[in-house]
C-alpha cells in the first residue's frame, strides 16, 4: 500500500538520472521506505505540483534523510510491518511509539513525529476512510483534530 496520493514514479525527479526515489523503488522494502519518506518530507508534494524543470525551487532536500529512513525501515521489523498497513492503523501505532529511537529523528528533529502524524492522517483521508469511520475510530484517541464537523 502506498500512502502518497500519486504513485512513487510521479515524484521522481526526471532531470536526475538516479533520483533517490528510484533507489527506494529498487529496495526490498521500497513501498515502506517511500511511505515513511513521503510522510517525513511534505515538500515532496511540490514535485507533482510544479513544473519539473523548477523542482529545486520548491522541494527541500534534507541531507541524509533518505539514508536514515532506509536504515530505520530496514532495521526495525515492527516499523516495516506497520508501514504496510492502512494509514489509519499505522497512525494508531505511531502515536504510541518513542520516535527518538529512529535515525530519522536525529536528521529532522523533534518536529518529525508530528509531521508524520499529520501526513498519515492526510493519507487516511485520501484512502477513502469515511468521516464516520474516523469519528467512530476516535480521532481524539489518535491525538488529532478532525478537519470537519461531525455529529457525536
Amino acid at each position: 500500500m502506498i500512502y502518497s496520493p500519486f504513485s512513487q514514479d510521479r515524484y521522481r525527479i526526471k532531470t536526475i538520472e538516479k533520483c533517490e526515489f528510484a533507489v527506494f523503488a529498487e529496495q526490498a522494502f521500497g513501498n515502506a521506505i517511500w511511505n515513511l519518506y513521503w510522510m517525513s518530507n511534505p515538500t515532496v508534494d511540490s514535485l507533482v505540483e510544479f513544473d519539473p524543470a523548477s523542482w529545486f525551487l520548491h522541494y527541500d532536500i534534507v541531507p541524509d534523510l533518505g539514508q536514515a529512513i532506509q536504515a530505520d525501515v530496514q532495521g526495525d521489523v515492527v516499523l516495516l510491518r506497520h508501514l504496510h498497513l492502512s494509514p489509519l492503523k499505522f497512525l494508531t501505532w505511531w502515536n504510541r511509539q518513542d520516535h527518538s529511537i529512529y535515525d530519522t529523528y536525529d536528521v529532522i528533529g523533534e518536529t518529525w513525529p508530528a509531521t508524520v502524524q499529520r501526513r498519515a492522517f492526510e493519507a487516511a483521508k485520501e484512502h477513502h476512510v469515511s468521516k464516520l469511520s474516523l469519528s467512530r475510530f476516535g480521532a481524539r484517541h489518535l491525538g488529532v483534530s478532525l478537519p470537519f464537523n461531525h455529529a457525536p
